[in-house]
C-alpha cells in the first residue's frame, strides 16, 4: 500500500490514466462492442496499471453498472442518440451498441479529470488509420464527451478542432463518408456540414467526392446551398477560385438538373435567392463565365439576366451606375479581366445587339477593342432615345 501511495504521489499521470482505463474497462465489459475486457492490457498507456487492480478498485462502480444493465434493456429512452431510427445512417445505428450506463460512467470519469478530448481520442484508438469512424460506437462516445468537456469552465474543444484532429490520421475520402453519415443525426448536423465546408476550402481531392456524395444522397440544390452557406451568401465581386463554395454549387447543379432545363433552373433559383433587384448577380455570372469548365453555363445565365434587363429598359449607363454601388467604382479604370469591367462590357454589347443594327454593334465592339469603353457605352446608351 505504501508503494502504491508513493507511485501515485510521484506520478499523478498514473491516477489520471487509471480513470481513463477504468472507463474503458466499463465500456468494453458492459457494452455490446464485441471486445474482451482483457484488451485493455494492449493499450500502450496502460503500462503500470494491471487489470486485477482495476477490477479491485472499481468493484462498486461495476456493481452499480451491472445492476442497471437490465433496466437499460427495458428502457433506453434516456439516451438521445439511440432514439434515431436504425438504418437512417450507419453511425446512428452504431449508438445502440453502447449501453447508456457505460457511456455515462466513461464520460463521468473522463470529465472528473478534465481529460483533454485528444487524449481520449487516442485512448479509444480513433486516430488509427484503419479505424472506421462512420460505424464506430466509440466515435459517438467520444463526440458526446467532447460536448461535455466543452461545457466545462475554462475548457473548450470546437468543431474546427474536431475536424483538424480527424484530418491528422484519416483520409479526406473517409471524412466525406463520415460527414454524410453525421448529417443524418440532427445533433451532429452542424459539425458534419462544417466539416464539408472545411474540406471544400482546404482539400482539392475532396471536392468531387463531396459532389458525388451529395448526388448519391439526392440532395437538392437548395439543400447543398444551405450546407455551403448556412448564414446566407454574399454575392462575390471577383473571380471564383478553385475552393469557392459558389463554384462547387454550380458544379453540383450541372449534375442535378436535366440538361434541357438546367440553365433556366439555375437562373430561377439564384434570382429567387438574391432577388432581381440585386444587380451584382451579373458579377457572379461573369465569374462563372470566366471559369473555363463552366463557360457555357455562365454565358447562358448571363444572357437570361441581360434579356430581363433589356425588357426592363435598363440602359448600359444605368447598369454602370448600379454596379458601381456602394463603392463608387470607376469600372472602366479597372483591368479588362476584372469581373466588373467584363460584365459591363458584355451587357453594353448585348444591349447594342438588341436595339441597334449590325453597323452600330460593329462600332461598339471596335471601341472596346481599341480601349475606348466610355465611348462605346455612350453610343449604346443613346440607342434608348431612338426607341
Amino acid at each position: 500500500m505504501a508503494m502504491c501511495t508513493l507511485i501515485l504521489t510521484q506520478e499523478p499521470q498514473v491516477e489520471r490514466m487509471s480513470l481513463l482505463n477504468a472507463a474503458l474497462f466499463a465500456i468494453y465489459l458492459l457494452s455490446a462492442l464485441g471486445c474482451d475486457a482483457s484488451a485493455l492490457t494492449n493499450y500502450p498507456d496502460q503500462g503500470r496499471i494491471s487489470l486485477p487492480n482495476l477490477r479491485h478498485s472499481n468493484t462498486a462502480l461495476q456493481r452499480r453498472v451491472l445492476k442497471s444493465k437490465d433496466a437499460d434493456n427495458v428502457d433506453t429512452k434516456g439516451d438521445i442518440e439511440r432514439a434515431y431510427i436504425p438504418g437512417l445512417s450507419p453511425i446512428a445505428g452504431a449508438v445502440s451498441k453502447i449501453s447508456p450506463s457505460a457511456q455515462k460512467l466513461a464520460n463521468k470519469l473522463w470529465l472528473q479529470s478534465k481529460t483533454d478530448p485528444e487524449l481520449v481520442f487516442n485512448v479509444l484508438h480513433l486516430g488509427e488509420a484503419a479505424a472506421k469512424l462512420d460505424n464506430n460506437p466509440r466515435f459517438l462516445l467520444w463526440l458526446k464527451y467532447v460536448d461535455m468537456y466543452a461545457n466545462l469552465k475554462f475548457r473548450s474543444f470546437s468543431d474546427h478542432q474536431i475536424v483538424v484532429l480527424l484530418r491528422k490520421s484519416h483520409s479526406d475520402e473517409k471524412l466525406v463518408t463520415l460527414s454524410q453519415s453525421l448529417r443524418r443525426i440532427p445533433a451532429r448536423k452542424n459539425l458534419a456540414e462544417m466539416m464539408q465546408r472545411y474540406l471544400i476550402e482546404d482539400s482539392a481531392s475532396s471536392r468531387p467526392l463531396l459532389i458525388a456524395a451529395w448526388r448519391e444522397s439526392l440532395e437538392t440544390p437548395d439543400e447543398v446551398f444551405k450546407i455551403l452557406y448556412p448564414n446566407g451568401a454574399t454575392l462575390p465581386a471577383d473571380k471564383l477560385p478553385d475552393n469557392s463554395q459558389f463554384l462547387q454549387w454550380f458544379k453540383y447543379t450541372e449534375t442535378y438538373w436535366p440538361v434541357d432545363t438546367r440553365d433556366l433552373s439555375t437562373f430561377k433559383f439564384l434570382e429567387q435567392k438574391f432577388g432581381d433587384s440585386d444587380m451584382h448577380i451579373a458579377l457572379l455570372f461573369q465569374a462563372v463565365k470566366q471559369r473555363q469548365e463552366l463557360e457555357t453555363l455562365g454565358d447562358s445565365l448571363q444572357s437570361l439576366l441581360f434579356n430581363t434587363w433589356v425588357d426592363k429598359k435598363f440602359t448600359p449607363g444605368f447598369v454602370q451606375s448600379q454596379l458601381a454601388l456602394p463603392w463608387g467604382i470607376a469600372i472602366f479604370k479597372l483591368g479588362k479581366g476584372d469581373v466588373f469591367y467584363r460584365a459591363l462590357e458584355e451587357y453594353t454589347i448585348h444591349y447594342t445587339g438588341k436595339l441597334g443594327g449590325k453597323e452600330v454593334l460593329k462600332t461598339v465592339r471596335g471601341l472596346f477593342a481599341n480601349d475606348k469603353p466610355d465611348e462605346a457605352l455612350a453610343i449604346a446608351t443613346n440607342l434608348a432615345r431612338n426607341q
